[in-house]
């Protein structure tokens, strides 16, 4: 099968719903990059996310969680910039979106950075539920 193919059907089926594992990094690394670009003009962003998160391509995560911050998209920019553990960016977003009530996905990027004091601070005074966007 052509890598484009493949790349065109993760796309549509999903990420998670295609197992790439048998490929060699580099063609697996290759199909799921193609098929994030995809995934991304389909605004199927977070199986973009995902695509490029296997794939290892920490640059696109920076850039597309860079696009989405200013997007004012904080819960995309979180999950894009949570693979990169990129320390400062999650400090940035994690602030951000605890002023925007999206409480769930702030604890994901404190925990990611280790931070069990905030966790425990979000947990006791306002839940871990995201809004309904």
């Amino acid at each position: 099968m052509e890598l484009q193919t493949l790349a065109s059907l993760i796309a549509n089926k999903g990420v998670d719903n295609i197992d790439v594992s048998m490929l060699s990094n580099e063609v697996r690394a290759s199909i799921l990059n193609d098929a994030a670009y995809l995934c991304f003009k389909m605004d199927k962003h977070i199986d973009a996310i995902k695509a490029w998160t296997l794939a290892g391509n920490k640059a696109k995560l920076i850039e597309t969680g860079d696009w989405f911050l200013e997007s004012a998209r904080f819960k995309l920019t979180a999950l894009a910039f949570i693979p990169t553990k990129d320390k400062a960016r999650l400090e940035n977003i994690g602030g951000l979106l605890v002023r925007e009530g999206v409480y769930g996905t702030a604890i994901q990027v404190y925990k990611e950075l280790n931070d069990k004091a905030m966790v425990s601070f979000i947990l006791e005074n306002f839940g871990d539920q995201d809004p309904d966007v």
